[in-house]
């Protein structure tokens, strides 16, 4: 029966082929060459090299990303050429060849704004193919009399955790628990994100103190309680953070030692991926087998992997390859732990706060549940708040969060001489600033009664918000709400309820 089966389906392929659209595929092709932010909109919606049947497509798609997102170029026929020069499909051809079979694509009948709808049509028949071999691979497991059945796999599929509902409805959720409170999550895969020499393995290394101690770190990093912490660091070498974590035990008044000593566990000068590629099949390394025994043995409460790139060992810039990464991480999660990847930014992100700057595949990004990028503050930030060298400061965003409300303004650290962190406050001299400004306008127009709404925004307002951009340059609605906060919790302005006319209102006085 197999054979007959099996005989069947083989049979319709020979004679309808495998589902394609090889129009389609010149037509996705020819759009991300004309439009480079189609090739975003690509990589957006999770298209990699299996949408295309036609094997030289494959190749020219894998190509243009990695010139794009690897190289850090602009994608056209040159530098396309240069990428796949004897490659592939394309080994042995000349220039000429190359030349014509590329602008055989530009000259494919094609209309950018009909872009999704051509990946759409090449994802249906990805799907289409994929039924067809999974089809065919069912066929030969369900009729192979040799090999056993995986009772290990049937057992662990058959105790997947399934969601209570009647206790779900019968009783509140258990609180969310922290490994910084409020802050990074605990049971998860995070990520932080920055260009090379910004400090984020230094923060890193002030996280894994802050949570082997239990000691706050700066005035925002709380740890929920001391926990073991395993740290992989996989380009800096000894010396190196000898001197870092000096310089950190350093900037702390009192630090509980023992606990330090007990609880971190530092692995430097050598790193090896977790994965890599078997016959062109991922397959986890002994690497990830001691990773995991560690894990078991030391019952860490975070886990630092630094950077990603030493870890890795597949195709950064495949979906596929970054998916099956984060799920042998996933492997390793239990509610306890949480796993923060420190990962490199492309050049062209170096300056943004944007999770999608991170290098590589988007998928490693998605598959977070937690992301923060890093940066070096950019010179008018600078200006804006009058500091002198920009490059000692750094910002950092949580930029991507499943559990808390993204914050709107970013934490701001400054490199200190000799090495070392310290958290700023930028913002408070300005802060300060305005509030003065707001209370030498009220003091000036005493008959004008104003409320907070009315200084941040209403016409009502003006006169204040004149004084403010007299003293202050030009400041945002968001930086005015934070200075009349300010100035309420310190007691330098106060609100009032005053009857005007026939009802109550609020007021801001002096």
């Amino acid at each position: 029966m197999q054979s007959n089966v099996k005989g069947q389906i083989q049979k319709k392929i020979s004679t309808n082929g495998f589902p394609k659209d090889i129009d389609s595929e010149k037509a996705v092709l020819a759009c991300m060459l004309l439009d480079q932010t189609c090739i975003e909109h690509a990589i957006e919606s999770d298209v990699d090299g299996d949408f295309f049947y036609n094997e030289a497509h494959r190749e020219i798609f894998d190509a243009i990303v990695k010139i794009k997102y690897g190289d850090g170029l602009c994608v056209d026929l040159v530098t396309l050429k240069n990428k796949l020069q004897g490659n592939g499909k394309f080994k042995g051809k000349n220039h000429r060849e190359l030349a014509l079979f590329l602008m055989e694509l530009e000259e494919t009948f094609f209309t950018t704004s009909n872009f999704l709808q051509y990946i759409r049509i090449l994802e249906k028949c990805k799907h289409q193919r994929q039924l067809i071999f999974d089809g065919l691979n069912t066929i030969d497991m369900a009729y192979d009399t040799n090999g056993p059945i995986d009772a290990e796999y049937l057992t662990r599929q058959d105790n997947i955790k399934r969601l209570d509902i009647a206790r779900c409805l019968a009783n509140d959720p258990p609180p969310r628990k922290w490994i910084f409170e409020n802050f990074l999550p605990q049971g998860i895969i995070s990520s932080l994100n920055a260009s090379g020499g910004t400090g984020k393995s230094y923060l890193a290394l002030y996280f894994a103190v802050s949570v082997a101690t239990g000691m706050q770190t700066f005035q925002c990093f709380k740890p929920a309680q001391p926990r073991s912490v395993i740290y992989l660091a996989g380009e800096d070498a000894e010396e190196v953070l000898w001197a870092r974590l000096k310089n950190i035990i350093d900037s702390y008044k009192h630090l509980n030692l023992e606990l330090l000593k007990e609880n971190l566990n530092i692995f430097c000068e050598q790193s090896s991926p977790l994965m890599e590629l078997d016959a062109n099949k991922p397959v986890i390394t002994k690497s990830y087998l001691w990773l995991k025994s560690k894990i078991k043995q030391l019952n860490p409460g975070l886990v630092v992997i630094d950077p990603k790139s030493k870890f890795f060992g597949l195709d950064e810039i495949c979906n596929t390859h970054a998916a099956l990464w984060l799920n042998s991480l996933q492997e390793l999660i239990t509610p306890e732990i949480t796993i923060l990847v420190i990962h490199h930014v492309n050049k062209s992100g170096a300056t943004l706060f944007d999770s999608a700057s991170a290098r590589g595949a988007s998928a490693f990004i998605d598959g977070c549940r937690w992301a923060a990028s890093m940066r070096v503050m950019e010179e008018k930030t600078a200006a804006k708040y009058e500091i002198d060298n920009h490059r000692s400061y750094v910002e950092l965003l949580v930029t991507k969060s499943n559990y808390t409300i993204l914050p709107s303004e970013p934490l701001r650290f400054r490199h200190m001489e000799g090495g070392g962190m310290e958290q700023v406050d930028v913002e408070q001299p300005r802060r300060e600033n305005i509030v003065i400004a707001i209370k030498e306008a009220l003091k000036t127009n005493p008959d004008k009664l104003v409320s907070i709404n009315e200084i941040i925004k209403l016409e009502t307002g003006d006169f204040v918000r004149n004084y403010i951009k007299e003293l202050n340059g030009k400041v945002s609605r968001v930086e005015t709400k934070n200075a009349i906060d300010y100035g309420l919790q310190t007691g330098l302005l106060h609100e009032l309820e005053v009857l005007a006319g026939k009802k109550m209102r609020k007021i801001i006085s002096i």
